[in-house]
This record gives C-alpha cells, sequence and structure tokens, in this order.
C-alpha cells in the first residue's frame, strides 16, 4: 500500500490544477478524503481504484483501465 500512498500525495497535491484529455477537453479535479471527483463527469474515483490501476502498470494505453474505472 506503500506505493499508491506517494501517487496519492502527489494526486492530492495537483488537484484544482487544469489537465486536458488526449482530444483536448480541459478538465479540473478535487479531493476530499480518499476520493477524486473530476469537474465534467459525475463519477467518484476512489484511492482504491487509482490502486487496482498502479497494480496494473505499466499498460498500453489509458483504455486498459476501463474496467477498473467502471468496476472500481
Amino acid at each position: 500500500m506503500g506505493q499508491i500512498n506517494g501517487v496519492w500525495a502527489r494526486i492530492v497535491a495537483h488537484q484544482g490544477e487544469a489537465f486536458w484529455t488526449k482530444t483536448g477537453i480541459a478538465f479540473i479535479y478535487s479531493v476530499s478524503g480518499d476520493v477524486l471527483r473530476v469537474d465534467r463527469a459525475n463519477q467518484n474515483l476512489p484511492k482504491s481504484t487509482f490502486a487496482a490501476a498502479l497494480r496494473m502498470w505499466p499498460v498500453p494505453g489509458p483504455g486498459a483501465f476501463n474496467n477498473v474505472v467502471r468496476d472500481g
């Protein structure tokens, strides 16, 4: 669980900053406790979902995480 804690700390540190999708759409996220929420989506992403994705790393692209995020 130690690796996810370092990654999560970086995620928390960058909340509120603008990021862009592969197609150029801007988004911002916020973190409350162990949950990330993207301003453009009606979905909460718990820290456990990021931990599951991290265990899959490396992956060929973001599509590899679809099942993790949807089933998370």
